[in-house]
């Protein structure tokens, strides 16, 4: 079996801005800047050690990008960094907001106002998915090997 060397992992995940008082979300959509597939980089993003961060809205939610990275460790320490930059960020416009990790909360009308929060990014990608989905498929049985697994094994041994 060809083993794999050299895998790196980068995510974009996407986080609820809430009002820590009422516990009611805020739409992120004027506060964060930024937009789906054109992320804003901090000044500093722009130096190479902080390369590969980002941060913009999706819908209602703050999503962030991370740099690559080789190690659970580091892997923790990026998104810990991005979490608390986002944190700070928003607690700069209001210090009663905070953000919250959430598969799904429930959102007031009065924070679905604006085109862009009415819009599922999903939607126009669900194509793309498929497509990237099938060829990791015709891989992974090509090469006879399962490559979720590996990678999985890889990831949580860590280095």
């Amino acid at each position: 079996m060809k083993q794999i060397s050299n895998v790196t992992i980068g995510s974009d995940p996407e986080m609820f801005i809430i009002n820590g008082t009422t516990g009611k979300v805020v739409s992120s959509v004027g506060m964060i800047p930024g937009q789906k597939g054109n992320p804003w980089l901090d000044q500093k993003w722009l130096e190479p050690e902080f390369s590969g961060f980002g941060l913009e809205t999706d819908n209602v939610l703050a999503e962030f990008n991370i740099p690559p990275v080789k190690n659970k460790e580091d892997f923790i320490r990026v998104h810990n960094y991005m979490k608390d930059y986002i944190r700070a960020f928003v607690q700069k416009i209001n210090p009663q907001y905070d953000i919250l990790c959430a598969a799904s909360m429930l959102v007031d009308e009065d924070q679905l106002q604006s085109d862009q929060a009415r819009e599922f990014g999903w939607q126009n990608s669900r194509l793309r998915w498929k497509h990237l989905n099938e060829n990791w498929t015709k891989t992974v049985n090509r090469n006879h090997n399962n490559l979720n697994t590996v990678l999985t094994k890889g990831i949580s041994k860590g280095p």
